[in-house]
């Protein structure tokens, strides 16, 4: 068992040797995200909210690069910057870490 004293310099250090290497990837956002569905020449008959449950922390993409949030840390990657059509707030996860999401399908279609 690791002493409490070097728990968080240890953790500090996995977490920025991890982001040093691309190992925090964002998810798709917190928010949920609403998408409507149709097969071509059809009016859109489905819409479909997918939400993600319990990440470890988040990820923001933003003009200064990739802020992670994570165990009560703050790390920013200057050099991961992204167009800014991809700014936003997104769920963290582990490359390979099962993601627990939420599904809702919402029939648009006509009622009969």
């Amino acid at each position: 068992m690791m002493r409490p004293s070097l728990l968080l310099p240890t953790l500090a250090y996995l977490v920025v040797a991890c982001a040093d290497q691309g190992v925090f990837a964002p998810a798709p956002p917190e928010e949920p995200e609403l998408t409507r569905v149709a097969a071509p020449g059809e009016e859109k008959s489905f819409e479909i909210n997918v939400e993600f449950l319990a990440p470890l922390g988040r990820t923001v993409a933003d003009e200064r690069g990739l802020t992670f949030y994570i165990w009560g840390m703050e790390i920013t990657d200057d050099e991961l910057l992204y167009p800014e059509e991809y700014w936003g707030e997104y769920a963290l996860y582990f490359p390979g870490q099962p993601a627990q999401i939420g599904v809702l399908v919402t029939n648009l279609g006509p009622r009969q």
